[in-house]
């Protein structure tokens, strides 16, 4: 189906996109993968970029998963990753809702697949506008310890939990567990109390 679409030629990277996660689920990786890399080709507008590569890595780490439960203790080949460019969140481009959920999938994808720079990155650039966000904030939380930034994520979180939000759970429970991370025992304390 998606082949054929393609050959009327409209909405090509999108089509691409999701021809490449078909074809990975149907375990024709060496074709999803040039399917993918051809969508990025294709694709300019940032946001869209984004979402393809979160979708494609998205359905690799399913795979990956699901693949390693049958051969245990095997790290999953990242290769595949090699030469892509992952932008960032332009700055004056407002980020929506639906923005916010790509940028944290993709984020929590690469550092699950040890790209941890380029997933600090996005964040970086989700923070630039979000950083006052507290549900933003707190969900990117567990991305930046994940990624060894348990400092960063502290001090996002220090002003959030001021009195302006003290009735977000989330958000107190985040600052322990980055100031638990961060070896500020007494600090976590004082938030679990």
């Amino acid at each position: 189906m998606y082949e054929a679409l393609l050959q009327v030629g409209t909405a090509r990277a999108d089509i691409l996109g999701l021809l490449s996660v078909a074809q990975l689920q149907l375990g024709k990786r060496k074709e999803a993968l040039v399917s993918w890399r051809n969508s990025l080709l294709a694709e300019k507008a940032i946001p869209r970029r984004l979402r393809n590569i979160a979708n494609f890595l998205l359905a690799m780490l399913q795979l990956d998963e699901a693949q390693s439960l049958q051969r245990k203790n095997e790290t999953p080949n990242t290769d595949f990753l090699d030469g892509v460019d992952i932008p960032v969140w332009p700055k004056d481009l407002p980020i929506e809702r639906d923005d916010q959920a790509i940028i944290l999938a993709l984020a929590g994808c690469l550092v699950k697949l040890d790209r941890n720079e380029a997933g600090l990155r996005l964040l970086d650039s989700g923070f630039a506008q979000l950083s006052g966000d507290p549900d933003f904030v707190a969900a990117a939380v567990s991305i930046m310890l994940d990624a060894g930034s348990a400092g960063k994520a502290l001090s996002l979180l220090r002003p959030l939990t001021s009195a302006a939000h003290q009735d977000n759970a989330a958000l107190f429970i985040a600052h322990a567990a980055a100031a638990l991370a961060s070896g500020r025992k007494e600090e976590a304390r004082a938030l679990s109390l």
